[in-house]
């Protein structure tokens, strides 16, 4: 199973072009999206939103999204796919991922309470554009920070679990920054 998180692309299609042609994410059997596709300082025409959007429309994962801040909901509209809600969430294998953009709230707050031991908690969120990974026992905070503009050291990037591993890496050279063994 290949999971992919990725959030804040605020509109920039070339970074999404160069997302999705990633061996991991064009492999994935989930991509899952923490909120703001869009940007509302400077927005896209209909032609380009439309089309960011048939870019992960065609994607042939399963796909999770929330609204994120600058997202409305005519663009997310364009999606084929469920994209407004403040949260999500979902059991994927022996995961349960509770996703939330971030403005609304951490996700830990909108996670329902685990009744299996046997699950790992994972908690994602963006809106800061900051990534970090930390582990608290059975549970894992992800920020799979920007795709488009961070606000660190860090360039663009994103988060893939596989194999049991969860990693943070630049989207322009895949190199890694932070990882966590999930055993």
């Amino acid at each position: 199973m290949s999971i992919i998180f990725f959030s804040d692309l605020h509109g920039e299609v070339a970074n999404l072009e160069l997302f999705l042609q990633q061996p991991d994410v064009a492999n994935a059997q989930w991509l899952i999206h923490c909120g703001d596709f869009f940007q509302d300082y400077h927005p896209l025409s209909p032609q380009e939103a439309l089309h960011l959007a048939n870019l992960l429309n065609d994607h042939p994962a399963q796909k999770l999204s929330v609204r994120g801040n600058n997202d409305t909901l005519k663009q997310l509209d364009l999606f084929t796919f469920p994209t407004a809600q403040k949260s999500i969430t979902e059991v994927i294998d022996s995961y349960s991922i509770t996703l939330t953009h971030g403005h609304w709230g951490s996700a830990q707050s909108f996670a329902p309470q685990s009744k299996s031991r046997n699950l790992w908690q994972i908690f994602v969120e963006g809106h800061t554009h900051v990534a970090r990974l930390y582990r608290d026992n059975k549970e894992i905070h992800l920020n799979p920070g920007s795709l488009s503009y961070p606000r660190s050291q860090l360039p663009p990037t994103y988060a893939t679990l596989k194999n049991k591993t969860l990693t943070i890496k630049a989207l322009h050279d895949g190199r890694v920054y932070f990882s966590e063994i999930l055993s």
